[in-house]
C-alpha cells in the first residue's frame, strides 16, 4: 500500500511558551521622560512600557536610575528586534542636586558634565522601532526571551506577555526529532 504524505510548511513562527509581564504604560513626554528614574528595584517580571506615536530610532538613558537594566526594543507588530544592557551610575548623580521631579530636571542643564556623561552612556536603537521595554537586569536571560519572540499587549492594558518563538530544530526524518 502506498502513503502519500503531505508537510505543510508555515510561513510564521510557531511559539510555544508565554511569560506574562505587568507593565506601567510611559505614552506621554512627562511619562518617557521620567521613565524608571530614582527607582532602585523592580517586582519580578514588572517592566516599563514606553509607547512612541510612530517608529523611529530610538534612544535610552539612564540618567537618575539607581538600578541596572535590560532593555528589549519592540517594532510595531510587537517583534522584540535587540536586547541590550543598561548600566547604572547613582553615584554620578550629584546629591546636592536631588531630581525628585520632571522640574528638578532643570537642575542640570544640557551643558552640565553629569548630562553629557549619562548622554555619552545613552543607547540607540539600530533600527526604527515603537516600543522600548524595560525589565530588571538579566530578566530576559534568565527567562530565554530573545530578538525575533514578540510582545503581546492590547494598548491601555498594564498586563501583556511575552510570547517565545518555538527554537526547537528537528528533522522531519529522524525518528525522534533529533
Amino acid at each position: 500500500m502506498l502513503r502519500l504524505v503531505l508537510f505543510i510548511i508555515y510561513p510564521f513562527a510557531i511559539f510555544a511558551n508565554s511569560i506574562p509581564i505587568t507593565i506601567e504604560i510611559a505614552d506621554t513626554d512627562e511619562e518617557r521622560g521620567w521613565g524608571l528614574m530614582g527607582r532602585d528595584s523592580l517586582p519580578d517580571n514588572h517592566g516599563m512600557l514606553f509607547v512612541y506615536e510612530r517608529q523611529k530610532y530610538l534612544s535610552v538613558w539612564m540618567f537618575n536610575t539607581m538600578m541596572d537594566l535590560s532593555v528589549a526594543f519592540i517594532d510595531t507588530s510587537g517583534v522584540i528586534t535587540e536586547i541590550r544592557e543598561l548600566k547604572a551610575y547613582p553615584d554620578r548623580m550629584n546629591p546636592e542636586r536631588p531630581v525628585r521631579s520632571l522640574r528638578d530636571l532643570a537642575l542640570y542643564p544640557p551643558g552640565d558634565p553629569t548630562v553629557r556623561f549619562f548622554r555619552r552612556k545613552r543607547i540607540t536603537s539600530d533600527q526604527k522601532v515603537r516600543y522600548v521595554l524595560e525589565m530588571q537586569k538579566g530578566w530576559f536571560k534568565r527567562r530565554g526571551v530573545k530578538p525575533g519572540d514578540r510582545l503581546v499587549w492590547e494598548p491601555g492594558e498594564n498586563k501583556a506577555m511575552i510570547q517565545l518563538q518555538n527554537r526547537e530544530k528537528k528533522s522531519m526524518f529522524s525518528p525522534k526529532g533529533e
